[in-house]
C-alpha cells in the first residue's frame, strides 16, 4: 500500500483540488480507474488524506454536504470529526432528506443544534421539509412536519419543481395556499400537468408562467400560458434569448415580442452568439420598417 501512496496523492489532488481529496467516493473512482487492485483500500487512503491535508472548517461542511447526498455515514463521520459545525449539520439534515436518507437526519438532528437559524432565518426543519419534498420522499416530509416545520408553501413549491403531484397535494391538504409560485416553479421544470392542476386551485399569474416556460425552454406550456391570457411577450423573448432558446425567441417574435435590444443583451449575456446575431437582424429589419 505505502509503494503507491505518492502516486495516488498526485493522481487525486490534480485536477480536483482541496475538496474533491477528501471524498471517499472520488478517491474509489480514482481508484477504480487506476488501481482497481487497491480499491478495498479506499477507506484507508481517505483517513489518511483527511490527516494529511488538516481539513478547514469550509472544506468539512463540503465534505459534509456530499457525504449527507450520498447517505454515507462514514463520510458524515469524518466531517464532523473535522468541525464541520452546526452549518455543517444543518447541510447534513436538508441533503439527507433531499436524499431520502432518514437514518441520517435523525443522527443530524442528535448531533447539532437544529433550530441554528443561519440561511435567511429559516428553521432548519423548514429546510428538510423543502429537501424531502425536491427529492419526493414523502416520509421524510412527514418526519420535517412532526418535528416542527410549518412552512408548506417551500414544500408545495420545491415538489411542483420536481414534478410530485403526491407532495403537492399533500402539501394543499397540510395548507399551502401560494399557488401562483406552484404554477411557476411547474412551469419552468416543464411539468405540464401540475400547471394545469395549480390553476384548477386558482393560480392566475400567467404571466410568471410564460416567462419562467421561457427559461426552461417549454414551448408547449409556453403556447398554454398565452392560451389562458399571458401576454408578456418581451419578456418571454428576453427569457428565452438568456437560456439561448432560439426557437421561443422566434414563437415569441411571432407573437408580437418586439424587444429586440434587450433580446440583444440578453444573448449576449448567456454567450448565445447566434441568438445575438438573430437579435441584430431583427433591430435592422424593425428600423427599416420604422424609417
Amino acid at each position: 500500500m505505502t509503494s503507491y501512496m505518492n502516486l495516488l496523492m498526485v493522481e487525486c489532488v490534480d485536477g480536483l483540488g482541496y475538496f474533491g481529496v477528501l471524498d471517499f467516493y472520488v478517491i474509489q473512482d480514482i481508484l477504480e480507474l487506476y488501481h482497481p487492485v487497491l480499491m478495498c483500500h479506499a477507506r484507508e487512503v481517505c483517513r489518511l488524506f483527511s490527516k494529511l491535508l488538516k481539513p478547514n472548517r469550509c472544506t468539512a461542511v463540503q465534505l459534509m454536504k456530499d457525504g449527507a447526498l450520498r447517505g454515507s455515514l462514514e463520510l458524515c463521520k469524518l466531517a464532523k470529526k473535522c468541525g464541520c459545525g452546526d452549518r455543517g449539520y444543518t447541510w447534513m439534515l436538508m441533503n439527507a432528506a433531499q436524499g431520502g436518507h432518514e437514518e441520517l437526519c435523525r443522527l443530524a438532528k442528535t448531533w447539532g443544534t437544529i433550530d441554528y437559524m443561519w440561511m435567511g432565518g429559516i428553521s432548519d426543519y423548514n429546510w428538510m421539509l423543502e429537501s424531502a419534498a425536491e427529492g419526493g420522499h414523502k416520509e421524510l416530509c412527514e418526519l420535517a412536519k412532526a418535528w416542527g416545520s410549518i412552512d408548506y408553501n417551500r414544500m408545495l413549491y420545491s415538489a411542483a419543481r420536481k414534478g410530485h403531484k403526491e407532495l403537492c397535494e399533500l402539501a394543499k391538504t397540510w395548507g399551502a395556499t401560494k399557488y401562483n409560485k406552484m404554477l411557476a416553479a411547474a412551469a419552468h421544470s416543464g411539468h405540464i400537468e401540475l400547471c394545469e392542476l395549480a390553476k384548477t386551485w386558482g393560480a392566475t399569474d400567467y404571466n410568471e408562467m410564460l416567462e419562467k416556460a421561457s427559461w426552461g425552454g417549454h414551448w408547449e406550456i409556453c403556447e398554454l400560458a398565452k392560451a389562458w391570457g399571458a401576454t408578456n411577450y418581451d419578456v418571454m423573448l428576453t427569457e428565452a434569448a438568456l437560456c439561448g432558446r432560439k426557437d421561443i425567441c422566434e414563437l415569441a417574435k411571432a407573437w408580437g415580442a418586439t424587444d429586440y435590444d434587450e433580446m440583444y443583451i440578453c444573448a449576449y449575456q448567456g454567450g448565445h452568439t447566434e441568438i445575438c446575431e438573430l437579435a441584430k437582424m431583427w433591430i435592422k429589419n424593425l428600423k427599416s420598417v420604422q424609417y
